[in-house]
């Protein structure tokens, strides 16, 4: 695999950082506004890239060890794997639907979300979506370039879309994220499964999200299911 890890995490922060709306924005944005373009290490083959939404607080019961984190995840591409080492919600509750689905997490999964910015504990809905910002509406085109580009490089065997936002990478027009198909598209390596699933922090959504994960997920890391 031909990839830049540092060079990724760089270019997402130029995209945010070079707009006049955003640094507006940041300036008394939750969280200032924080980038946060990779969760996760990037090995040399990847198993799982996991996208989500954004990131909310690395730990929900210790302030500054949330803020340590976070700080670090900006500065540069992560040493740590998140779903492995930390005990947010998302992680916990990834770790918990990935186990009742007979898989297990492993440093061959990736993680990073459609949109990098930080927004703690106020929803990407109500801190960025539903304003509509300008601003964001034409970063989040480019970072959708940016993730296209990040998964033909990577190659990884499927590609995880983690709730409604983070779908629509992909998948176009009004849908029910658990009625969306699986689709096989081309990386620079070969072929890769894209898998919607519903998003794991809400425990409502977990028996769905773990049978698409049986169902999908499980066959080709199993190598049960050739793309």
């Amino acid at each position: 695999m031909n990839f830049d890890a540092k060079a990724w995490h760089v270019a997402v922060k130029e995209v945010f950082e070079a707009s006049p709306g955003y640094r507006q924005y940041a300036r008394t944005a939750p969280c200032g506004g924080r980038l946060i373009p990779l969760c996760t290490p990037v090995p040399a083959e990847v198993d799982v890239l996991m996208i989500g939404i954004n990131h909310a607080a690395f730990d929900e019961y210790d302030e500054a060890e949330a803020e340590r984190i976070a700080t670090e995840f900006t500065a540069d591409v992560p040493v740590v794997n998140t779903y492995l080492t930390h005990n947010h919600n998302f992680a916990r509750q990834l770790r918990a639907v990935v186990g009742k689905a007979g898989l297990e997490i492993t440093d061959r999964w990736v993680g990073t979300n459609r949109c990098p910015v930080q927004t703690g504990t106020e929803s990407f809905h109500d801190a960025i979506e539903k304003q509509k910002f300008p601003w964001f509406e034409e970063a989040a085109q480019k970072m959708d370039d940016l993730l296209k580009g990040l998964v033909r490089s990577t190659s990884p065997k499927c590609v995880v879309l983690a709730g409604d936002y983070a779908a629509k990478l992909y998948y176009k027009g009004k849908f029910k994220i658990t009625e969306l198909a699986p689709s096989v598209i081309k990386t620079s390596q070969g072929k890769t499964l894209l898998v919607p699933i519903p998003h794991v922090s809400r425990a409502s959504y977990h028996a769905e999200a773990i049978e698409r994960l049986r169902a999908f997920v499980k066959p080709v890391l199993e190598g049960q299911l050739t793309l």
